[in-house]
């Protein structure tokens, strides 16, 4: 028996479009890179853990993975970090159903860090030390639930 109801990729993509430009304020309406188009390498290099740059040559009529890192860093300035956390926050936090928050759950969280070579003293700010691994001893920790 065929299910009534089906889950198809077009969909789940267009509800991820939808809640990404409705809290993310990422946009781009040059000629070569539209806002679309970053989500689009952004989905892509998230959900097969590529780099933009593969992802951009893996999709077709999308521009360069150079182009679409220079929008990206134009839009992610380091001193908006706080609100631009706030609205990934907001717009993961859509989709979770309300009866999680009516019962008790276990949550397990998860620090790792990853190796940053970067000089800027800005962006050393935000960096962590550690005892040497890859080349450096200054990480970005990332925290996951």
């Amino acid at each position: 028996m065929i299910p009534e109801y089906q889950l198809k990729a077009k969909d789940v993509h267009q509800a991820a479009m939808q809640n990404v430009t409705k809290h993310i304020s990422l946009a781009s309406d040059g000629y070569q890179c539209n806002t679309e188009m970053l989500f689009n390498v952004l989905f892509k290099a998230a959900t097969d853990s590529v780099s933009i740059e593969t992802a951009s040559n893996d999709l077709l009529n999308v521009a360069s993975g150079n182009t679409i890192r220079e929008h990206l860093n134009e839009q992610l300035d380091v001193c908006h970090l706080r609100e631009q956390e706030c609205e990934m926050n907001q717009a993961l936090s859509e989709g979770v159903p309300g009866e999680v928050f009516q019962q008790a759950v276990e949550i397990a969280f998860d620090f790792h860090d990853e190796s940053f070579y970067g000089k800027t003293p800005e962006l050393l700010t935000y960096a962590c030390r550690g005892r040497a691994r890859k080349g450096t001893t200054h990480f970005f920790r990332i925290a996951s639930a």
